[in-house]
């Protein structure tokens, strides 16, 4: 049985037929067939028998059947419940308030963290560089050629600009 005659059986397709023999689902045997232009050429032959079980296979559901839900016709509550609908209550708004005061801690994290790292980072050429921190344009030259200050090229080269946040170390280590 070829490839295209085993997705056929299957209902699926070429592909997911190789992908079941990838996952070892189908096993092949090599087989050497003469075409009509009178070459040989080798093509796998699958099992009919282990198609047909992988076939029975694929029909069942792949989920668990849904558990029934049981009614208790004695009372006039719809579901039987192992306490009273007062108990339940109690236990969701604890459940509820736990879970809103644990997202809240985590959101007000993870918020910081973002503003953080969406805050726009403020670039300065060397003259706005050298007028912020008091010092001549040349310190701040000399500075970025000795590797005392990150300067980050643009698209025009040059020397770039300078973080601020750099610039704030540089002056904090003068």
């Amino acid at each position: 049985m070829n490839i295209t005659e085993t997705a056929e059986l299957l209902g699926v397709t070429e592909r997911a037929v190789r992908r079941y023999t990838e996952q070892g689902r189908l096993s092949t045997r090599s087989k050497k067939v003469k075409g009509a232009d009178g070459r040989t050429r080798e093509v796998n032959d699958f099992n009919p028998e282990e198609v047909e079980t992988l076939k029975r296979e694929l029909e069942q559901p792949t989920r668990p059947p849904r558990p029934q839900v049981m009614r208790d016709n004695s009372a006039d509550t719809a579901l039987a419940l192992p306490f009273n609908q007062s108990q339940a209550l109690e236990a969701i708004n604890a459940a509820t308030t736990n879970l809103g005061a644990t997202i809240a801690a985590a959101f007000s994290e993870q918020l910081a963290e973002a503003v953080q790292r969406t805050r726009p980072v403020k670039m300065l050429s060397a003259p706005e560089a050298a007028r912020r921190a008091g010092v001549s344009v040349q310190m701040i030259r000399v500075a970025i050629k000795d590797k005392r200050l990150t300067a980050h090229k643009g698209i025009g080269g040059g020397l770039g600009k300078v973080k601020s946040s750099d610039l704030d170390d540089f002056i904090r280590n003068l």
